[in-house]
């Protein structure tokens, strides 16, 4: 409401009364204004106003004081914010690696609580801080929106936006490259399974956790830059490989290989003590894994050659590396060989034989090491005198002093290299001969340990084995039904009990399956088949949900259809528990849900198998072996705790299990008695792997006569298997004379379960990521194994990141992919021109065999040996081995003349006169002469009807025609 406006003069009016000329006459003497007192009053006047303009001024200034005390406060708060997330990141490091680096056998249960206990009080005092400064924040800008005005607040608002989406683009990238915090996090989303091409956009997403509206402003990812971050993490895992190996005094090597498309495989691993934060080694040893190879062949040559290949690339990035330069450290091939104390993996032949080749290796690095610090130690006569022959003969090899001088410095650098070697190399034979026994044994020290979880494989295959050589030696005794494949089947449909067989049906007979690891191959064939087309899958699970209810955990069959001997076990528990089921269900769910009910070849031996005894009996002993030994041993392998397992500690454990396996084959009742239970039926003394089992076997128990036998033949053969398979912990071996020290420095897995699934991840990878070469799943699968980004967070710097990116640019434009499939294809090549040359060469030699065959006569008279000279002999040998086609001992077995004369006259003795019946006679290994050599030889015996034209035949047509069809396709056949 407008005020009106008044004057001095009416203030001074109203103070006297009002107006002089109309207002009523008045008793009181009026008073007479003077110019002092119209001064007071202006004085008075001004002494209010500038009062008033005070107030206003401090009240301005109260205000501008609560706006820069709300901003300082909101820049605190945000500052604070960032302080607690990284406290809150470093006590969650913190409290990972507490985690990862406690065992049950190292630190004490109250220790960790009490770590536990002092991080979550430090956590909550950070959130309350966190909380009580976020509460106060909002008060302040509460007033300042309050006396501010909405105006004030949207700039704050909209000038904090811009604030906050500049600080996390410099965040995501700064001086036109992405940070290493936003490759680490997108390194981290491809290992969590995010594509490539969707990686930017999750990065993108993540700007709404901090408030940012405008997504696309935050720069984003090419699936291509994504490709070479993955390839920097590689390189990063492999610097941190040669940093950790330098670090370490010693270290034992792991690895396996299978194959995949047709293309070989190699893992490997290897076993050492990590550097922790502070710098020091940790006390507990990891698995590192040195990726995974595509090998030339399975050879172990080839294995052993790969693996110096990959050392040599691990030495030359870590070596160029300026990180390896602030250490001060090089890495070489030679600080590898003296640091490996040995190797471990499965039992395959192969395996052992890189055991071996790698010993070798070592030693002569080890020797050729000598060398160098003996030179050193010389003085320069004395190392000159050593290295001058060594010299001369390189320097006659390439041509003398002229050819030397014409040599390139690179070619030059490299020959004296190769004379110093040699040098070396010869001063070390020296000096590793004039060790001691200790020393050398030292030095020379090189163990195996084999995967205890082959062992256990193996048991059963060897029990398994025994088992079925017990029904020849015990006639009485039934043998389980046989489970011929449709052909065999058909061959012996027709067969009767005693009964003349032919070849063929011999031959059926002989190589037909039968028994419970043979039923429950079936079983897994028809209710898991590796194949997801065949089989009844999910048929079967949900058949047995609706009778036993649904399962807390994923009902599938065992898996048997791979080659894991110890699933034959479980699969037989299962049918042994469920075995009225799995008969209502191969009857109702199988036989009978066919639109034409009937049973295929599988599916009729499966029924048979789960109705015949002995099958029965076979699938009882393969369940309590299981039970009893198998399971048991396993959780005292893997089991909780166990991760950190040193296998070379375990032949104690062994020697127990096999003491415990002839415990059982003396005393079967300890399984098969009235008062049998897991307190002594099992070998750890632990409750059952399966409870149920043991229940079903024992009713199903009155129709297994020969359950006790077939037990104790199954026990011997495990034993057996057992005892071959542990022999790595003879108390005279290398491994039971190791000491406490020895044994934590030779330290191995226990299992190679590490290698199995690094390559089973290579399967994975090229189902799921067809397109993505071998060298970026090596990289990914070595950060993640190996905790590269741990590494990378604690020790990298600046410059370590940009010659990671330089290497990854360098790598991917080498097309390691594109190398590694020409370097196959020209092995493949050389393979395929070696082989040619051997088959003509064979052919040749057989060429001339033939040709010696047609200018020998046959010696019928048995007294006309006498005298023959050996190479007359031979070719009397080969004409019975090759013409007549009699069984001939092999020419090695007989090396001399008397035995040569010995077996020409049993075979005149069983085929008088060279006649060798048709059911006697045998194939000779190895091919004859032909005329033909190479593939072309199997269009010999092709037809000689050439198809001159195919015209495809319309019906529709020729049946409004009235024609009669007779054929598809009609051919125009040349008259031959």
């Amino acid at each position: 409401m407008a005020r009106s406006k008044v004057t001095l003069q009416d203030s001074v009016h109203q103070n006297t009364g009002g107006d002089t000329d109309n207002s009523i006459p008045s008793t009181r003497k009026r008073k007479k204004y003077d110019a002092d007192d119209w001064e007071r009053v202006a004085r008075r006047t001004r002494r209010k106003l500038y009062t008033t303009e005070d107030k206003v001024e401090k009240l301005e200034g109260r205000i501008s004081a609560l706006q820069e005390a709300a901003e300082q406060g909101e820049r605190r708060h945000i500052e604070e914010l960032h302080v607690a997330s990284r406290a809150s990141g470093e006590m969650w490091w913190e409290l990972q690696k507490t985690r990862e680096g406690l065992t049950a056998e190292q630190m004490e249960n109250t220790r960790i609580q009490r770590l536990l206990g002092e991080q979550d009080d430090r956590l909550a005092a950070r959130l309350k801080e966190l909380f009580d400064t976020k509460k106060s924040n909002r008060a302040l800008s509460m007033q300042v929106l309050r006396r501010g005005g909405s105006a004030r607040s949207k700039r704050t608002y909209y000038l904090r936006d811009s604030v906050v989406t500049a600080d996390f683009q410099n965040r995501v990238r700064s001086k036109g490259a992405f940070t290493p915090a936003a490759r680490a996090i997108a390194l981290k989303l491809v290992l969590s399974g995010c594509a490539e091409h969707a990686v930017g956009g999750v990065i993108q997403e993540l700007g709404r956790l901090v408030g940012i509206r405008r997504l696309n402003a935050i720069p984003r990812m090419s699936a291509r830059t994504v490709s070479r971050i993955i390839a920097e993490g590689g390189i990063a895992a492999k610097i941190q490989l040669g940093y950790e190996i330098m670090r370490n005094t010693s270290l034992t090597a792991s690895g396996d290989s299978t194959s995949h498309r047709r293309q070989e495989y190699d893992s490997r691993f290897v076993a050492l003590k990590p550097v922790t934060a502070t710098g020091t080694l940790s006390d507990t040893h990891v698995l590192r894994s040195l990726g995974v190879d595509a090998s030339l062949n399975h050879s172990s040559e080839e294995q052993v050659r790969g693996l110096l290949k990959k050392l040599q690339q691990i030495c030359e990035i870590f070596n160029r590396s300026p990180f390896a330069k602030r250490k001060g450290l090089e890495m070489s091939l030679t600080a590898f060989a003296t640091r490996l104390r040995g190797t471990n993996g499965d039992h395959a032949n192969d395996v052992k034989k890189d055991n071996k080749l790698l010993l070798m290796w070592k030693l002569e690095l080890t020797k050729i090491s000598l060398g160098y610090d003996k030179l050193r130690q010389m003085s320069p006569e004395n190392a000159f005198c050593v290295i001058i022959p060594h010299a001369r003969a390189v320097l006659l090899e390439v041509g003398g002093q002229a050819a030397w001088d014409a040599l390139s410095d690179v070619v030059r650098a490299e020959k004296e290299s190769a004379f110093m070697r040699s040098a070396a190399e010869e001063v070390g034979e020296q000096e590793y001969e004039r060790l001691g026994a200790s020393e050398k044994k030292r030095l020379s020290l090189f163990l195996f340990s084999g995967c205890c979880m082959h062992k256990e494989l193996n048991s059963v295959k060897g029990g398994d084995t025994r088992m079925r050589t017990y029904y020849p030696n015990h006639p009485e005794v039934a043998p389980p039904v046989l489970l011929a494949n449709k052909d065999n089947a058909a061959v012996l449909a027709g067969v009767k009990d005693g009964e003349q067989l032919t070849p063929a049906e011999l031959r059926a007979l002989s190589i037909s399956g039968c028994g419970a690891v043979k039923a429950t191959t079936l079983a897994g064939m028809i209710c898991n088949n590796k194949d997801s087309k065949k089989g009844q899958h999910d048929r079967y699970i949900w058949y047995f949900d609706k009778e036993l209810g649904p399962a807390v955990t994923a009902r599938r069959f065992p898996d048997v259809s791979n080659t894991r001997f110890q699933s034959h076990c479980a699969a037989s528990c299962e049918i042994l528990v469920h075995l009225d089921l799995y008969r209502d269900f191969m009857r109702n769910g199988v036989y009978y849900k066919k639109e034409k009910p009937g049973f295929t070849n599988i599916e009729k031996n499966f029924f048979r198998a789960l109705h015949c005894s002995t099958t029965l009996t076979e699938m009882a002993v393969l369940a309590l072996y299981g039970l009893c030994v198998s399971c048991p041993y396993v959780r005292q392998i893997r089991g909780p705790g166990m991760s950190n397992l040193n296998a070379l500690t375990l032949g104690p454990l062994h020697i127990r299990l096999r003491n415990f396996i002839e415990k059982l084959i003396n005393d079967p009742s300890i399984i098969l008695g009235d008062d049998a239970g897991y307190t002594t039926a099992t070998f750890d003394g632990e409750e059952w792997e399966r409870p149920g089992v043991f229940d079903a076997i024992v009713s199903l128990r009155p129709a297994m006569p020969h359950l006790q036998e077939l037990l104790v033949e199954f026990l011997k053969g495990a034993l057996e298997t057992w005892e071959r398979f542990t022999a790595e912990f003879d108390p005279s071996g290398d491994i039971s004379q190791l000491t406490t020290e020895e044994q934590d420095e030779f330290w191995m897995p226990a299992t190679n379960d590490a290698n199995e699934s690094a390559l089973g991840g290579v399967r994975v990878n090229a189902s799921a990521r067809p397109n993505q070469t071998l060298h970026q799943f090596e990289a990914k699968d070595m950060f993640r194994r190996n905790d590269t980004q741990q590494f990378v967070d604690q020790e990298f710097i600046a410059e370590d990141h940009k010659f990671v990116r330089g290497e990854a640019r360098l790598l991917q434009a080498s097309r390691p992919q594109r190398q590694l499939q020409h370097a196959q294809v020209v092995h493949d090549e050389e393979e395929a021109r070696r082989h040619q040359a051997s088959e003509e060469q064979s052919n040749a030699k057989a060429l001339e065999r033939q040709i010696k065959l047609d200018n020998t006569v046959l010696i019928t008279d048995a007294e006309k040996f006498v005298g023959v000279r050996k190479d007359a002999l031979i070719d009397q040998l080969n004409y019975w081995r090759h013409r007549l086609l009699a069984k001939v001992e092999p020419n090695t077995k007989i090396p001399k003349n008397v035995d040569k004369v010995a077996e020409l006259r049993k075979l005149l003795a069983l085929f008088p006169g060279g006649v060798v019946p048709e059911s006697e006679r045998t194939i000779p290994k190895g091919k004859g002469h032909t005329l033909i050599v190479g593939p072309e030889a199997v269009l010999q015996d092709m037809p000689s009807i050439s198809i001159a034209s195919t015209e495809v035949v319309d019906h529709s047509v020729r049946e409004e025609e009235g024609e009669e069809i007779d054929l598809l396709y009609e051919s125009e056949v040349d008259d031959i």
